[in-house]
């Protein structure tokens, strides 16, 4: 990515990136027979897709400053390891951070119950079902997001049974018969979340994926048909 380059597009260069890597690893995982622990990492992907989107809205100076702030938090986790271990880094690079620090500090700042309190995560005060409202998404949190959270945070009821068989060499939650409809919904999210990034993308950057989003779109189709 140029360094001229607008914060927004290096914004959505590094979301991208990090769409493909859970779009393979999701792929891999379903490739394997481990479904739901590819549904954890798709929950991954779906909370990288509300960021994506409400950070590239249509509002120029909103995309910009929410941009700056995704990016600028790299400062701020920077500043938290000097402060631990100030040996360990030069004169020079404390002094560019904190030249850098200085320009986006005020973005971690905002008023709770009157009071100005400094941000924990680098969206606060907005959560990540406020940034899938504003980006017209809620359905995909409510339906999708929200409803893998009983994946993502297992319940030992149900996972020790599997797991005190020894058969580990895969998903210990794995039912191939009960589990066939969570792979191809598995598959078929997976494809399409990562298909709506790669559109925008071809948006933002005219990149040459018309084929590519063509593919897309029949394995789509051919997995709706099978599922």
């Amino acid at each position: 990515m140029h360094a001229r380059s607008k914060p927004f597009e290096k914004c959505a260069a590094i979301l991208f990136g990090e769409a493909y890597g859970r779009f393979l690893s999701i792929k891999m995982l379903c490739e394997e027979g481990m479904v739901r622990c590819a549904l954890i990492i798709l929950r991954s992907l779906m909370n990288l897709f509300f960021i994506f989107h409400w950070i590239i809205c249509e509002d120029v100076e909103k995309r910009d400053e929410r941009s700056r702030r995704y990016l600028g938090w790299a400062w701020k986790m920077w500043q938290n390891l000097i402060n631990e271990a100030a040996d360990n880094y030069d004169k020079e690079f404390i002094e560019e951070l904190k030249n850098n620090l200085a320009e986006v500090d005020h973005l971690y700042k905002f008023r709770k119950k009157g009071k100005l309190v400094e941000a924990k995560h680098w969206h606060e005060p907005i959560s990540i079902y406020k940034m899938a409202k504003n980006a017209g998404l809620s359905e995909h949190y409510e339906q999708g997001y929200k409803a893998l959270s009983w994946i993502d945070h297992l319940d030992p009821i149900a996972t020790l049974p599997r797991a005190q068989t020894g058969i580990l060499k895969f998903d210990p939650d794995y039912d191939p018969d009960s589990d066939k409809q969570y792979f191809f919904q598995a598959i078929l999210l997976n494809l399409s979340y990562f298909r709506n990034i790669c559109q925008s993308m071809t948006e933002i950057f005219n990149l040459p994926m018309k084929n590519d989003l063509v593919k897309f779109a029949d394995l789509i189709k051919n997995f709706e048909k099978r599922s």
